[in-house]
């Protein structure tokens, strides 16, 4: 996850720079390549956030009692099932 955040703030920068770039310069192969950056910028966000969701089940699993109640593994299961069933649905989409 460290070095997940790390790539992330190296995208911020480089998408930062790209706009400065188009904002002088007005091509049109930058708006893609800024497009093309924000996709992967996106998809770290579903990554994170898939990660994030199973981290108190991996935490609850390593316990010998547990942190969750009965009712929170099916619920952090589920939201990181929904995640990652939307980012293949959208990539799958966009052909």
């Amino acid at each position: 996850m460290i070095i997940d955040s790390y790539e992330l703030y190296k995208l911020s920068n480089r998408i930062n720079e790209v706009k400065k770039q188009y904002m002088r310069s007005g091509e049109k192969e930058l708006q893609s390549t800024i497009q093309s950056l924000l996709s992967q910028r996106r998809t770290y966000y579903f990554n994170f956030a898939i990660n994030l969701s199973n981290l108190p089940m991996a935490i609850e699993w390593s316990l010998d009692e547990g942190i969750l109640p009965d009712i929170g593994i099916p619920f952090f299961g589920a939201v990181g099932s929904f995640l990652g069933l939307y980012r293949k649905w959208s990539s799958i989409t966009k052909i």
